[in-house]
């Protein structure tokens, strides 16, 4: 019996087969890679510009002289950076620098050259913002000071095209920058403070850096109410041992709900950080710098 021809069929259907899936797979997967590779070239821009702005103090130079205070020389060639000592710590004022100069009229690409975001190709989008810890691309939340964002820059961050996200958890160089109200909590002998809130707060925070400069009073301490020094007291420490430290009162103001923190110090240095601009985390008050590149 002759099967020539049910081999010539099955290898046909087999041929047509392997052909029509080879043809799939052609087109399909260089689809995926054309997204992954177009999210990879992005990345290194994401991260440089976060380092950029965490591990820099900033640089202008005319050629013959230069320095730091690039926001007061942005005819010169610039380098923009937002701490002044340690990595990561965020000086706010540098960042205030930023954000004022972004909101003058065309400093957008200005910008966008001082971070490294424009080659000769072409130049890169960017959003650049101070999130909470907890912020996510489905709930974003800035942190604030005085009702705005600290730092809100850029376009608005687009939906169908491939973008590089790089996030970095930083602090601020000195926390009494941020707080909303006074925050002075130094006396030789004693006094009564008093802190309007309007939780709720990201951060309340009481930091006793020390003992007062009156050698002859008697021990230090610190009491501390809310709404009226007749309520319950929420903190009575006395001795330096027990008042020289920080005490986070974040989560008790956000579910008492007070209008007003009253202070009662006696011989004692320190300060009271009061701010939406950043959470107390480790002894820091610190945010998340969300870098967005497309």
């Amino acid at each position: 019996m002759d099967s020539s021809g049910k081999l010539g069929i099955d290898m046909i259907v087999g041929v047509a087969i392997f052909t029509i899936s080879f043809i799939f797979v052609a087109q399909y997967v260089p689809q995926i890679f054309s997204i992954e590779r177009g999210t990879l070239n992005l990345q290194p821009f994401a991260y440089r510009t976060a380092a950029l702005l965490t591990e820099d103090a900033g640089y202008w130079t005319n050629g013959s002289a230069n320095g730091t205070d690039w926001w007061n020389h942005t005819e010169d060639s610039i380098r923009i950076g937002l701490i002044s000592g340690e990595a990561n710590k965020l000086d706010y004022d540098k960042i205030q620098e930023l954000v004022n100069f972004y909101n003058d009229s065309n400093n957008y690409s200005v910008i966008q050259k001082a971070l490294g975001l424009t080659v000769p190709e072409r130049g890169y989008d960017y959003n650049i913002s101070l999130q909470s810890f907890s912020s996510n691309s489905t709930y974003l939340d800035y942190v604030t000071h005085n009702g705005t964002p600290v730092l809100l820059i850029g376009k608005p961050i687009p939906r169908w095209t491939d973008v590089a996200k790089y996030e970095r958890y930083v602090s601020y160089e000195d926390p009494r920058s941020i707080t909303e109200n006074h925050s002075k909590l130094d006396t030789s002998n004693t006094v009564l403070y008093s802190f309007g809130v309007a939780p709720p707060v990201r951060a309340f925070v009481i930091i006793v850096t020390g003992v007062g400069d009156n050698q002859t009073a008697s021990d230090p301490w610190m009491q501390v109410w809310f709404d009226s020094p007749n309520n319950p007291r929420i903190i009575d420490v006395y001795g330096e041992n027990e008042t020289i430290g920080s005490f986070d009162l974040t989560e008790r103001v956000n579910s008492d709900m007070p209008d007003t923190v009253f202070v009662n110090v006696h011989n004692l240095k320190g300060y009271v950080v009061n701010t939406n601009a950043g959470e107390y985390v480790g002894g820091r008050f610190g945010a998340k710098l969300v870098i967005n590149v497309w």
